[in-house]
């Protein structure tokens, strides 16, 4: 058997520009970074304008996750990119950000360790060295060694997984619920959280639609930034109505303004999927016919 010789090559001569050749390709291969980093990445966009200047790539990790901002060169690192990178993460909002380069100076690298050091889970910086390799005259082989990343990053994959999982997990119910539903309730495609709001103009209230591990809830609220004696005031006024139009609802407490209706099963479970979403419709129904009908006043 005949064995070739692995020779490291210069970058240049894998991607002349930087800008030109290397951002695009590895816009377009954001897999090999997943591999290294251990999580699943999706591009938002490359180039992206923040303020005067341009961020390489932004991407986000799988399913909606934190903003991944990547920074890449084809020469040792400098300190205008390192100045770039905490530019850019403020005006990104990016709570990972990965360098990318084929040589990091010790100071840079001291750099990123700081940052770890001294920022908490959600954000964390990586220092990753590229390199490329070729047998022979075969194609050239891009390398990615991660030289800096948070001690803690194994629990943080762990987390942005949990978290991708979930998002998933509440995506595809709710697009399972627009399917079955006559009518969607104005749910936008794709759309993935725990908490579906529809607001009753009538009422000034909203109807929630929970989905929970233990089981599927509705209840009656008003605005986040509002007082809840301000809520309870307008759902009290249709409380006697909920009560006898919903079986199974119910007040928490004078301090707790929802009303409530649950329909305890296991969620996770997607045979259960089309009961859910039956009982979510019919109780949504009966919650708006109550909010839209003139209230009870009471003297």
């Amino acid at each position: 058997m005949e064995l070739g010789r692995l020779k490291e090559v210069c970058l240049r001569k894998v991607w002349r520009h930087e800008a030109g050749d290397f951002t695009p390709w590895l816009s377009r291969n954001l897999d090999r970074l997943s591999e290294v980093l251990d999580i699943e990445l999706d591009l938002e966009q490359k180039e992206k304008k923040v303020g005067r200047h341009r961020a390489d790539i932004v991407a986000r990790t799988r399913a909606g996750g934190p903003r991944v901002l990547i920074e890449n060169q084809l020469e040792q690192t400098d300190l205008k990119h390192l100045g770039q990178i905490l530019s850019y993460l403020a005006g990104l909002e990016a709570h990972i950000v990965i360098w990318i380069a084929p040589a990091f100076r010790a100071d840079h690298r001291s750099a990123i360790r700081w940052l770890n050091q001294n920022t908490s889970d959600p954000y964390a910086f990586f220092a990753i060295k590229v390199k490329a390799f070729q047998i022979e005259q075969s194609s050239y082989a891009p390398t990615f060694e991660v030289l800096e990343k948070p001690n803690e990053w194994d629990q943080m994959v762990q987390r942005i997984r949990k978290s991708t999982e979930n998002h998933r997990f509440q995506r595809d119910f709710w697009t399972h619920c627009s399917g079955r539903w006559p009518n969607p309730l104005g749910l936008a495609n794709g759309f993935a959280n725990s908490r579906f709001r529809r607001w009753i103009e009538e009422a000034d209230l909203k109807v929630t639609l929970y989905l929970r591990e233990d089981g599927v809830r509705i209840y009656v609220t008003g605005n986040s930034d509002e007082e809840d004696e301000d809520v309870f005031g307008r759902i009290d006024k249709y409380r006697s109505k909920l009560l006898k139009s919903l079986e199974g609802s119910h007040f928490p407490s004078r301090k707790n303004p929802r009303c409530t209706t649950k329909l305890e099963v296991n969620t996770r479970d997607r045979n259960n999927w089309d009961s859910m979403a039956d009982w979510l419709f019919s109780q949504c129904g009966k919650y708006e016919r109550v909010l839209r009908s003139s209230p009870v006043i009471s003297n």
